[in-house]
């Protein structure tokens, strides 16, 4: 049995088949009424009440995850979701209907959110309400989990210790799926202490390396776009690059006082590259 307060602000009762769960109160924390018909229920009838079983007002504040907006990419906006927002810890005996992506997004860490199951449609396809309420659950397959390297970089996820720039959307068994989150002081500290002392050198990779990161920004125009790729920006139909490195522009001089230039774009892993060619002959006589 499950408990909800109605419109006017009385308890009400949602009599479902036996789960040996104990009673909950639930919270209705998406943005509109959720109507909750019998399983006999048809779709395509416009009449809101054949079957209907109850409705659940939803309360002031709905759940919601945060939204950061990126750079578009191929003219397609991106879009970075982040954590959940206006969804109270969870307590005993309390249950929370919430939108899909917000329980998806939490899959594997609350065991106390449900979301509308079974839609039933109306005659124009209209979702009106819901059959069943259900709660998510990982699949059965899960990629291994990532732990934590012994010399995770200091400013790793919290979670996973992988770095912002490589990071996307890691799996923890604790933590679930998690975008990057930034570490907490003690963390960075003991990263720090446990690289000083970890006494193998790490293996070193260039998905992991900020040198390899920097270097691979350095032919951005002012707009993000590397040196050639698309820019509908200021630059035109193609990105100019940057316009205080253009290539064979100096950039700094070598220990054998050669000067060092910034190369080509598809030449800027190569670092024989970077020096001039009058650099290049005084190394190789010395």
């Amino acid at each position: 049995m499950l408990e909800y307060l109605d419109a006017d602000g009385n308890r009400a009762t949602i009599n479902l088949p036996p789960t040996g769960q104990p009673s909950a109160t639930v919270f209705n924390l998406t943005p509109h009424p959720i109507r909750l018909y019998a399983s006999v229920r048809e779709d395509g009838i416009d009449d809101l009440e054949p079957h209907l079983r109850n409705v659940i007002p939803p309360q002031p504040a709905p759940a919601r995850l945060t939204i950061r907006e990126r750079q578009p990419l191929n003219g397609i906006e991106q879009v970075e979701y982040g954590h959940a927002v206006g969804l109270p810890p969870a307590r005993d005996g309390h249950r929370y209907i919430v939108s899909l992506v917000v329980a998806f997004a939490l899959t594997g860490q609350r065991t106390d959110l449900l979301v509308p199951y079974s839609e039933v449609r109306n005659a124009t396809g209209t979702v009106i309400g819901c059959r069943a309420l259900a709660q998510p659950a990982l699949p059965n397959h899960q990629p291994p989990p990532t732990p934590e390297p012994p010399t995770a970089t200091p400013n790793g996820c919290r979670f996973c210790g992988i770095a912002q720039r490589v990071h996307g959307r890691q799996y923890t068994p604790e933590q679930g799926w998690h975008a990057w989150t930034a570490p907490t002081d003690q963390q960075r500290l003991d990263r720090m202490r446990a690289r000083h002392e970890h006494k193998t050198a790490p293996e070193h990779t260039d998905a992991l390396c900020p040198w390899v990161s920097l270097i691979s920004d350095l032919d951005r125009c002012e707009h993000g776009r590397h040196e050639g790729d698309p820019c509908g920006d200021s630059c035109g139909t193609t990105s100019k690059g940057n316009p205080h490195m253009q290539p064979g522009t100096v950039i700094g001089y070598s220990l054998r006082r050669g000067p060092i230039v910034m190369p080509h774009r598809d030449d800027k892993y190569v670092p024989a590259a970077w020096r001039s060619t009058n650099d290049r002959h005084r190394g190789a006589k010395q």
